[in-house]
């Protein structure tokens, strides 16, 4: 029978694996968007039939991202069920709270596959409603996406060693950037109604914002929980010597 350390660690690549599948759907959100973006642009400088050809399949896109939102939920399902079922195995305090680091992680990671999906939706919102957003406003969202994905990044090295203190204070850092940017994209959005854009698109813009922002949120989260995995008084390095120690020993 599997110890609570050998269960953990199987949880861990499940983990990694749903951690992966939340970065593949946000970075196709960006991509999904540039495309749109781009077919905009040849919508208004080519013929209908020329640019009808270069034209992304949004139905087929939508579906891609259901599937894998589906996928995700499966997974989430499954990675609870397991570690709670490690919780009925006789542990230590320390091996119960991560034992529950790990459910706060994994619920973390299924909310960004629901924002990326969202995202998607909004896309195809934006295309079939035929708005159309401020070049100013479209060339913003890129860097701001940037960020978010640094932050993903930042996340997902540290997802199997934790994170330290001197870590956290930078994804804190991160964080805050992250937020300053939306707001600043919020202002302009605001300044843009001022005067007298679009107020779908305008709106649509902003929730688009939400929620990748939200992921940003979500990867903070992910990263408090990671600076848990590590006791103050530990090293990362001590911390997994000690629970590769465990493993080897049953």
């Amino acid at each position: 029978m599997a110890t609570p350390e050998l269960s953990l660690i199987r949880a861990r690549k499940e983990i990694a694996d749903m951690a992966t599948l939340a970065r593949t759907m946000f970075d196709r959100s960006r991509s999904l968007f540039a495309r749109e973006i781009n077919d905009d642009s040849n919508d208004s400088k080519a013929n209908a039939n020329a640019a009808n050809t270069a034209n992304i399949d949004l139905d087929a896109e939508i579906e891609w991202f259901i599937a894998k939102e589906n996928y995700a939920d499966s997974m989430h399902e499954g990675l609870t069920k397991y570690l709670l079922s490690i919780t009925g195995m006789d542990l230590s305090e320390r091996t119960r709270e991560r034992v529950n680091i790990k459910l706060r992680i994994v619920s973390e990671l299924e909310n960004m596959t629901d924002e990326c999906l969202s995202i998607a939706f909004m896309i195809k919102k934006k295309h079939d409603k035929k708005l159309e957003f401020d070049p100013e406003s479209v060339k913003a969202l890129d860097p701001f996406g940037e960020l978010v994905d640094e932050f993903l990044d930042f996340v997902a090295e540290r997802l199997n060693v934790g994170i330290t203190q001197e870590e956290l204070k930078i994804a804190s850092e991160m964080e805050d950037r992250i937020d300053d940017y939306k707001r600043r994209l919020k202002k302009l959005a605001r300044q843009r109604l001022d005067r007298g854009a679009n107020v779908r698109a305008e709106l649509l813009y902003i929730d688009l914002i939400r929620h990748v922002e939200k992921i940003g949120d979500c990867a903070y989260a992910i990263a408090e929980e990671l600076r848990n995995l590590i006791p103050d008084s530990t090293s990362r390095d001590q911390t997994y010597r000690d629970q590769d120690t465990k493993t080897q020993s049953t």
